[in-house]
This record gives structure tokens, C-alpha cells and sequence, in this order.
């Protein structure tokens, strides 16, 4: 993994590296062993199964869409049963990609106007 310093010469991660270690590493959500690769290969995979739930949402005054699948075989042992990929529309590019216990924690604290495209309602 590699990082940028910024001006205090401390290092920032990129965002697929820093979710990595805070999800798979610290957080234990994706089995032991998984690898950076395997962690945003299971990202995609979330994109693309036809069985994902799709929704959008304003998540802290920014419009995101959010894509859920079931975890199954890619929860760890402090995972949950769903990974949340989340994609914010005005940066153009995924800003997280996490394990919830429930779908319904979909809700969260700092989002409002939740809509299902795909899924629950």
C-alpha cells in the first residue's frame, strides 16, 4: 500500500487502500486474508449481481447512490450479512464499501430522503 504526504508530512491513504484497513483489517468484516484486490473485487461484484438492491439518498447533503447484496461467502467474522457499496454522484466515483448486520441500518444517521430503486420499499 502506498500513500501521499501531505504539507505535516503525515501520510493519507488512497480511498480504496484507507476503506480496506479500516473494514478488513481493523474491523474484521471480510475474512482473515483477504487482500486489497479481494476487497474491491468483492466491491464489483456487489455492482453487478442481479440480486443487489439499489437505492439513492442525500448522505450528509450529497446525493449518493447505495447498492446492496448479501455478504455470504465475504463476511468475516465480525461482518454482517450485507455489503453496503456506496457511489456519490458528484465526485463520480465509490466512496464506501462496508458490512451492516441488518438491512436496515441501510438508514443510518446522516441520510435522508431515502428511495429503493431496487429492492425493499
Amino acid at each position: 500500500m502506498g500513500g501521499v504526504r501531505n504539507k505535516r508530512n503525515q501520510v493519507h491513504l488512497p480511498p480504496a487502500e484507507r476503506h480496506y484497513v479500516k473494514h478488513v483489517l481493523k474491523r474484521q468484516e471480510w475474512p482473515v486474508g483477504t487482500s486489497l484486490a479481494d476487497y474491491v473485487g468483492s466491491l464489483h461484484a456487489v455492482a453487478l449481481d442481479p440480486r443487489s438492491k439499489v437505492f439513492t439518498s442525500d448522505y450528509e447533503s450529497r446525493l449518493q447512490l447505495g447498492i446492496v447484496s448479501p455478504s455470504g461467502l465475504r463476511r468475516g467474522p465480525k461482518g454482517g450479512r450485507w455489503i453496503l457499496l456506496e457511489y456519490r454522484v458528484a465526485t463520480g466515483h465509490w466512496t464506501t464499501g462496508h458490512q451492516l448486520r441488518r438491512l436496515r441500518d441501510v438508514k443510518g444517521t446522516h441520510r435522508s430522503n431515502l428511495r429503493w430503486l431496487r429492492g425493499p420499499r
